[in-house]
């Protein structure tokens, strides 16, 4: 759906009518597949960064050099899937704000752990020091405007439950689909799903008011 939005977003504020997105690879995406899936969705061309055999994070220099007047939106994962590591979102924001595109953070997998890293005292590194010191990921980085977090991995929720956060409501509105051309009144969708289970919704409320805190 993040991809939908900004793709309606570009077109609509940037005049963009070939938007093209920048995620990163190794040998294969190290980026989640759902990108690769949603780009095809939406008809976006999708490019593929390398990234750093040692560090694993996303090769900056290269991003930088590959946005043009058609990239719509940048994707930094915190973390990924395959290894578990964190692109430079702050400098990626930072890419993002400068020319005026999305970045997305893919927190699906880390979703429920980096964001308590620092309540419990872990965000700093072993005893203080730069080993596993958490980077900003969130909303406090400039230039995050889009964030994913699966509620159905460690937040323990039903399988098929997944939550996208938007930095405001403006971006957010070219999420939906609306028409008022139907004879049965207007019809609106947040999702590609036009009718969603109630039990799934229920039980991952359910689920985040019991694991929660």
């Amino acid at each position: 759906m993040a991809i939908k939005t900004y793709r309606d977003w570009a077109r609509e504020v940037k005049g963009i009518t070939e938007p093209e997105m920048w995620v990163s690879r190794l040998i294969r995406s190290t980026a989640h597949a759902a990108f690769d899936k949603g780009a095809a969705y939406m008809k976006v061309k999708l490019h593929l960064i390398p990234v750093d055999p040692i560090t694993r994070k996303v090769n900056i220099k290269r991003v930088r050099r590959a946005i043009n007047r058609n990239t719509i939106l940048l994707v930094g994962s915190a973390v990924n899937f395959p290894d578990g590591n964190q692109d430079d979102i702050v400098v990626l924001g930072e890419l993002a704000a400068k020319h005026n595109i999305g970045l997305h953070v893919d927190c699906c997998l880390g979703s429920f752990i980096m964001p308590f890293l620092e309540k419990a005292g872990l965000s700093d590194g072993e005893d203080g020091g730069a080993r596993y010191k958490l980077s900003p990921f969130d909303f406090r980085v400039r230039g995050v405007t889009s964030i994913s977090c699966d509620t159905h991995k460690y937040g323990f929720a039903p399988k098929g439950s997944s939550v996208i956060m938007y930095r405001d409501a403006a971006l957010r509105r070219h999420q939906y689909y609306i028409t008022p051309y139907w004879t049965g009144g207007v019809y609106a969708s947040p999702s590609l799903s036009g009718s969603r289970p109630g039990a799934l919704i229920a039980g991952t409320w359910a689920a985040m008011q019991y694991m929660g805190s």
